[in-house]
Formats: C-alpha cells, sequence, structure tokens
C-alpha cells in the first residue's frame, strides 16, 4: 500500500502533470532546473527523490528525452512508504550548466533562456527536485534547498526577475531561499502554474482569516458580558446600601422604580434592565438614573 503523499509531493506532481511547455527551449530549461538544485553524491553523479516509482519514472523521463544521462532508481521505501532515488549520471559535461554557474548568466541570459517562458520552467524544475511546501492549513512556508552559494545566488536572481524576491536562510546543508507571506507563496505557485495548489493556500488563508475574526468576536463579546456583569455588581451592591439606609424612602418614585429594577434583576444588560421600565427607558436615561442613585450611595459613605 503506498503511503499518502505530503502537500508538497502533490505540488511537484501537479507541476510533472501539467501540459507540456511548446517550446523546446522551455522543456530543456525545465530538465535544467531539476539538476541545477539536485544533490551531487561524492562520484559526481545527481540525486533526486520521488514521491513514487511512478514520479521518480515520469522525471527519469524528462531527463533522459533532454540530457545525455543515465539513470538508476533506488527504492527508499520503509514500511508503506513508497518513496524512490534517481541517481543520474551525466554522460558529458552540461555546457549550459557551466554557464548558469560562471558569469555568463548575467552577460549571456539569452544563450541560457532563449524564450520569455525558460526562466519559470526552470524555477519549475528545481521545485519539483529542492523545493517543499508546507500544507498551508498548518502553517505558511515554501522553501528551495539549495547546492551551493552560486546555486543559490543565481536561483535568488532569476526569482527576483519574475516578481518573487526570496528570502535567504543558511543551514547545515547549504542556502535556502524561502517564502512565509502568504501573498508571495501564492505568487510562487502561480508562477508554477500549480493552480490547485494555488487554490488550497488561499481557502487555507481564508478559513483562518474567518476563524480568527470569529475568535475575535467571541472574545469581545466576552470581554463586554464580563464587563458587564462586574458593572452590573457594584450598582447591585450600591442599591443595597441604599435600601438599608433612611435614605430609600426619600428616594423619587423614578430612581426607586430603577434602583428595584436592578436589585431584581442583577443578571440583565443595560439594554434588558431599560426595556422592563414602566415607562420603557432609553439606555442614556437608564445611565441618567443609575448615576444618581451611584452619587446618592457615594454620599452615604
Amino acid at each position: 500500500m503506498e503511503m499518502e503523499m505530503t502537500f508538497s509531493e502533490d505540488v511537484k506532481q501537479e507541476i510533472l502533470d501539467a501540459d507540456m511547455p511548446k517550446n523546446e527551449c522551455c522543456r530543456r530549461a525545465m530538465a535544467h532546473g531539476l539538476l541545477a538544485c539536485a544533490d551531487i553524491t561524492e562520484d559526481g553523479s545527481v540525486d533526486i527523490r520521488a514521491a513514487s516509482p511512478a514520479q521518480g519514472e515520469q522525471i527519469a523521463a524528462w531527463l533522459r528525452n533532454r540530457m545525455a544521462c543515465d539513470i538508476s532508481v533506488q527504492d527508499i521505501s520503509k514500511a508503506t512508504d513508497a518513496r524512490v532515488m534517481l541517481h543520474i549520471t551525466l554522460r558529458k559535461r552540461a555546457d549550459w550548466m557551466a554557464r548558469f554557474l560562471d558569469d555568463d548568466f548575467y552577460t549571456q541570459p539569452q544563450l541560457l533562456f532563449p524564450c520569455p517562458h525558460c526562466r519559470a520552467y526552470f524555477i519549475r524544475g528545481a521545485f519539483v527536485a529542492k523545493g517543499t511546501i508546507a500544507d498551508p492549513t498548518k502553517s505558511m512556508h515554501l522553501e528551495i534547498s539549495c547546492g551551493s552559494d552560486t546555486v543559490a545566488q543565481r536561483l535568488g536572481a532569476l526569482l527576483e526577475e519574475l516578481g518573487c524576491p526570496p528570502k535567504v536562510v543558511l543551514r547545515s546543508n547549504g542556502q535556502h531561499l524561502y517564502y512565509k507571506n502568504s501573498a508571495a507563496v501564492e505568487d510562487f505557485l502561480t508562477l508554477l502554474n500549480a493552480n490547485r495548489a494555488l487554490f488550497a493556500v488561499i481557502n487555507a488563508k481564508i478559513e483562518r482569516e474567518l476563524r480568527n475574526n470569529v475568535n475575535r468576536a467571541a472574545n469581545c463579546e466576552t470581554g463586554n458580558i464580563q464587563k458587564a456583569v462586574v458593572a452590573s455588581a457594584k450598582q447591585t451592591a450600591a442599591i443595597r446600601k441604599l435600601y438599608e439606609s433612611d435614605r430609600w424612602d426619600t428616594l423619587p418614585e423614578a430612581l426607586r422604580q430603577t434602583a428595584q429594577l436592578r436589585l431584581e434583576h442583577p443578571d440583565v444588560s443595560l439594554t434588558e434592565l431599560a426595556l422592563l421600565h414602566q415607562p420603557v427607558l432609553t439606555k442614556s436615561g437608564l445611565n441618567h438614573r443609575l448615576q444618581k442613585l451611584k452619587a446618592l450611595t457615594d454620599e452615604l459613605n
């Protein structure tokens, strides 16, 4: 039984299942992107991890059709994990990669990316090889691991040209380009043409914002209730002092009505208390009476 793919692996599969680019230069750019960020072994071969044998064969077929290379597949599954590793040996040095790593990257970009779409396909290949993206329902984080500082600089420059400037972090296994801002992740997925993943990120963001709004409203309502309870308790305590004093019998009829209703209904809100009066009071009228009752209580102290 195959293990369920992670969100990252789903995004990579979506990229691999997309329609082939029309131009051969774009197809080759994606193949070079697959190799640019991949892990280089001690014997000079290249390793790319795939989520399943089927995904591994898709990557292998893409590379075999465009690169002079030999590819073997190693099963690295554990229990129900069906993941595999592709070992790629280039039969000749790729002039393209040499240009990518030296100053030709800046001086002769047309040698690397002949058409306006090549850069985006190169990025897609790089993400398939070494990209990760967190499940958007849990966190917002997209990252590409780069095997060397030069690759990180070149890839970062490409992303900046394409309107997706990344942040950079140095870890024990090299530099990583990353995005944590939701809008930046959405822009990157748009660049990858990974629409299913893009909609998943947008939906997760909307759900998170709705939950936050509900929580804020609930917290606000809870705070208002707590304030109302405290205010009611103070009003009731003050009125009881008046009730137990000689001043009670001398209260004007209107104030006595309000005081009596508050004693009888200590838990209701001011709006509800105003409606209990005959005739019905406005909330401001009720507040005015309560302030007078408080002033009379203060005189007793």
